[in-house]
């Protein structure tokens, strides 16, 4: 016979899974970092071509790897597998809402006098040359694309199902994922930053405090527990909105976020990997062709 759940703490199973999630974002990073490191190391002197597709061999190899061992160990469902054709709805929405999002932010940042290459920290020179565009676009979505969904979506939105069910699993991926896999520079990024990892960690130790205090014999304690986690989150909200400079720039987070949150909803509608990797695809392109095409190309006009 099994134990009753603990109905003082409905939230631990979300604190176990959120350290997991924790543990595996610290390790994607190194492994990151450690691919960039022995690439470097061993073919200094490399073409971008040769160096990218090396660099994105040896990184999405290791990824996969660990990706499947994770999802073996835990059961986990990965949703390798073609979306139904009655779910063409979300396949739709994936391909159509994170551009939609980028042309919205363009529109702004041309009405307030906000350049998108500000906003996405980017410099290409005027009429750039199709080939080395191409060239660095292609790396970039065979980079990011696949590790977002193997990351975003079998090891984060899965976790987060077991913790709460499937709507609870969109918000939540939708929230750790756009803090971790936001860079500085305001993209999307295939692995977290050291600061990134830094405010996870916190999150992680506040709520192992929330749950730990929770169990404690003094009324106090307990009426205290939720105070280390909540101070964490006004910390990280604020150092958010700080960095958000201007009503473009907030049309800019908005459009990361929102296309987690499509990325997410649409991978718990069709149980498939494709329309979360086609909502990260879309807003990739969707931001090289502003930069590109209707910054950097006009400047000749």
């Amino acid at each position: 016979m099994f134990p009753a759940p603990d109905t003082r703490r409905p939230w631990h199973p979300f604190v176990v899974e959120f350290g997991l999630v924790t543990g595996v974002l610290v390790a994607v990073a190194l492994w990151y970092r450690l691919c960039g490191a022995a690439l470097a190391a061993v073919g200094g002197r490399s073409s971008l071509l040769v160096s990218g597709v090396g660099f994105a061999a040896l990184f999405l190899a290791g990824l996969g790897v660990g990706t499947v061992a994770y999802a073996t160990a835990r059961d986990i469902d990965a949703g390798v597998r073609l979306p139904s054709p009655s779910a063409w709805r979300a396949v739709v929405a994936a391909a159509v809402v994170p551009p939609a999002f980028v042309a919205l932010t363009k529109l702004v940042g041309v009405a307030t006098g906000v350049p998108y290459n500000a906003l996405t920290k980017t410099a290409v020179a005027a009429d750039p040359p199709l080939g080395p565009v191409a060239l660095l676009a292609g790396l970039t979505l065979s980079i990011r694309v696949p590790a977002l969904a193997l990351v975003c979506q079998v090891v984060v939105q899965r976790g987060f199902e077991r913790s709460g069910g499937d709507a609870w699993a969109v918000v939540a991926t939708t929230l750790v994922a756009s803090f971790a896999l936001v860079g500085t520079a305001g993209s999307v990024t295939p692995a977290p930053d050291a600061g990134k990892l830094v405010g996870l960690a916190l999150v992680a130790g506040s709520l192992l405090c929330w749950d730990y205090a929770s169990r404690s014999e003094r009324r106090t304690v307990r009426r205290l527990s939720p105070v280390p986690f909540t101070l964490v989150l006004v910390l990280l909200g604020l150092a958010a909105l700080v960095s958000v400079r201007s009503v473009a720039g907030a049309c800019f987070a908005f459009a990361q976020v929102g296309t987690f949150a499509v990325a997410a909803e649409t991978f718990r509608r069709t149980d498939s990997l494709v329309p979360p990797a086609l909502a990260y695809a879309s807003l990739v392109v969707a931001n090289r062709v502003v930069v590109v095409g209707f910054e950097a190309g006009l400047q000749n006009w």
